[in-house]
């Protein structure tokens, strides 16, 4: 039973009536029926993927492929080239990985491979190491003709500023919509303040620009919110200079603001980032999201602390836990390290995502200029995150993220977009400082998911099989007890197990199905010291497990380990 897979980056060409698509499943065709003789019969079901980059997995026709090789429906998966199945080297990897375990042969009708045998494997990985090689390439080449464009003032596409329309792949003023940016500056000059010019605005009936896109969809005419007010303070592009990277250049188009007042507007913009960053909190490094940490019900969640043998402990405390102490009353105590932590990692796996960055700031009408631009930012912005300075690191995160709110089965966080640049600190701090935060905000789902579990909490990576709720430190002992135990029995410290009960001062019972722990498998262990076990898994509960099998897949499916 073989299945064709097909794939095309672009959409381009897929409207034709014989498009990529139809020529590699017509070559993939061929191949089967020569292969007649061998018993290959063609499956009915096609996979095609037309629009869809190979860098990632995130691919209908490929998922629904896979899900078919996992209901055991499908004996080979028949590809045109290599690449077409993927040009990533680690999905690659795991793709294989599948093959093997549900038995499923792989076959390039264009490149003789055998992935059973560890030659094949090899020139495999070496082709697409190649693939993934000649796809980053490009990628840098885009980036290189951006950048060198961008230094020749030229305009490389995408959301068109207001006050602008293109013509012939320039920008041009456009005199109403000018009139408007001119407006917005003077009413910064005699206010001072982003807030009171979004109120002026407001009153005054002014508006974001319409505009249609090539598909057809409309949009703007919508109210300023303060967030695109302080960007359009900010864009030099109104002086007759691009921005790329950090750095500007004479820009081909006119300018709309004369630089007087230009460096006025900056000037007060500054001054007032100065005096308000004085008063923001910076996050505390044990605390990162304090005073942003809301429960299910809306309910700000307290910064708090143990202490316990000399050592502090951190924590995010449900308020009414707090306030009412002594009321049996649920609520969220959960380990703030552990938490922000996951945070802060699942952010950075955000950014570094391309395609769920362009879900949630690519418009359907950028062209690829413009989309390249937006991942370079939100990779920069995942390398600040990153970064060895923990002040820039701190106030970033403070820029970025607005609130986070627990949910039953995610975490959602509230994002503010225009803090994703170019990992521009004093933009965040700037945005911070004029709290753009309330109506330029992105709502992102975390796929993390809490569980109570008696007074504490655990946290859960949903999805996957990472749990980063802490070690169980009375599990960790009863393991480490079954082992002494068991070393104790064999090297003959204690003649028997009734010796050994009277000595530990337990039950002979207890102790008893105590030592079955020390046949554990060894990543179930491991497992359990990273504090990676599933919720439940405690050490009352395998006290009371009778038997426990020997055989190390039946203990992980006892367990609730994956297979």
């Amino acid at each position: 039973r073989c299945a064709i897979y097909t794939r095309k980056s672009s959409e381009e060409g897929l409207e034709q009536a014989f498009n990529s698509l139809d020529a590699q499943r017509e070559a993939c065709a061929a191949y089967i029926r020569s292969q007649q003789h061998e018993g290959w019969m063609e499956l009915p079901t096609h996979y095609d993927d037309g629009g869809f980059s190979g860098g990632s997995m995130d691919r209908p026709a490929l998922a629904s492929l896979l899900d078919d090789i996992r209901a055991g429906r499908i004996d080979t998966v028949v590809v045109y080239k290599v690449d077409r199945l993927t040009r990533s080297l680690a999905d690659f990897a795991r793709i294989v990985e599948l093959f093997e375990g549900h038995g499923v042969s792989f076959v390039s009708v264009t490149q003789q491979f055998n992935t059973t045998t560890s030659m094949g494997r090899l020139t495999l990985n070496v082709l697409l190491s190649f693939a993934q090689f000649e796809r980053e390439v490009t990628a840098e080449r885009i980036r290189d003709k951006i950048a060198a464009s961008r230094s020749k003032g030229m305009w490389m596409g995408g959301a068109v500023p207001i006050g602008y329309r293109v013509e012939d792949r320039k920008l041009v003023i456009d005199a109403e919509a000018a009139a408007t940016v001119r407006r917005i500056f003077e009413l910064y000059l005699g206010l001072g303040s982003v807030r009171e010019v979004k109120a002026a605005c407001d009153r005054q009936g002014i508006v974001t620009a319409v505009r249609t896109s090539r598909s057809g969809r409309r949009s703007g005419g919508v109210s300023f919110s303060r967030g695109h007010l302080y960007w359009l303070l900010r864009n030099p592009i109104y002086i007759g200079r691009v921005k790329h990277r950090g750095q500007t250049y004479e820009g081909e188009h006119e300018p709309i603001i004369d630089v007087a007042t230009w460096e006025a507007v900056q000037k007060m913009l500054d001054g007032r980032a100065k005096h308000r960053r004085a008063q923001v909190n910076t996050p505390s490094p044990s605390h990162l999201f304090k005073g942003r940490l809301f429960d299910e019900t809306g309910e700000l969640l307290y910064a708090t602390h143990a202490q316990k043998r000399g050592q502090r402990y951190f924590y995010y405390t449900s308020k009414h836990l707090v306030t009412r102490k002594g009321e049996s009353s649920s609520g969220w105590r959960l380990p703030a390290p552990t938490l922000d932590r996951l945070i802060v990692d699942q952010l950075v796996a955000l950014l570094r995502d391309p395609l769920r960055v362009m879900g949630l700031l690519v418009h359907e009408d950028d062209d690829s200029n413009e989309v390249t631009r937006t991942l370079d930012a939100a990779n920069a912005t995942a390398d600040v995150l990153t970064g060895a300075d923990r002040d820039t690191r701190l106030r970033m995160l403070a820029a970025l993220l607005q609130r986070a709110e627990l949910r039953e089965n995610s975490i959602m966080v509230h994002l503010r977009p225009s803090a994703i640049d170019t990992g521009e600190v004093t933009r965040g701090q700037q945005i911070l400082a004029e709290e753009e935060n309330d109506d330029a905000t992105l709502a992102v789902e975390l796929p993390v998911k809490l569980s109570r579990r008696g007074t504490g909490s655990r946290i859960i990576l949903t999805g996957g099989e990472q749990e980063v709720g802490g070690p169980d430190a009375n599990l960790i002992r009863l393991i480490a007890d079954a082992h002494r135990w068991n070393r104790m029995l064999a090297e003959g410290e204690v003649a028997s197990l009734r010796e050994l009960a009277r000595r530990e001062r337990l039950d002979s019972s207890d102790v008893s199905r105590a030592l079955n722990l020390a046949c554990l498998a060894p990543d179930i262990i491991e497992a359990i010291l990273d504090g990676r076990q599933p919720v439940g898994l405690t050490a009352k509960q395998l006290k009371r497990m009778n038997e426990l099998p020997l055989e190390w897949q039946a203990q992980r499916k006892v367990l609730g380990f994956p297979a």
